[in-house]
């Protein structure tokens, strides 16, 4: 069974732990997570990553473009901007279905 895993700075962690998961990884975007997010993206029975907007600016582009394309695990970014295209489409990209559209 996949489960989900949770990255970012302790802030961002605490809600998700609160709520229960227990796949959590502390970040600073400060120093570089590059290496920390590839082998989390590594380990098994993860099926999506979600990661703090301010991590992810923090990566070099071509990590952004590889997580971005990541379909196993599928990679949510989540910020305090409203992207919901953005998180549409990482839903239409892991299971297939656009739920959201109308018929």
């Amino acid at each position: 069974m996949l489960e989900m895993a949770i990255a970012g700075e302790e802030e961002f962690l605490l809600g998700f732990q609160l709520a229960g998961v227990s796949n959590t990884f502390k970040l600073n975007p400060d120093n570089t997570a590059e290496e920390e997010i590839r082998e989390i993206m590594e380990k098994d029975g993860i099926g999506i990553l979600v990661l703090h907007d301010n991590i992810m600016q923090a990566l070099p582009e071509h990590m952004q473009a590889n997580l971005n394309k990541s379909v196993s695990p599928v990679v949510v970014v989540l910020s305090e901007k409203s992207e919901s295209s953005s998180l549409r489409d990482s839903i239409i990209k892991a299971i297939g279905v656009d739920l959201m559209k109308e018929k």
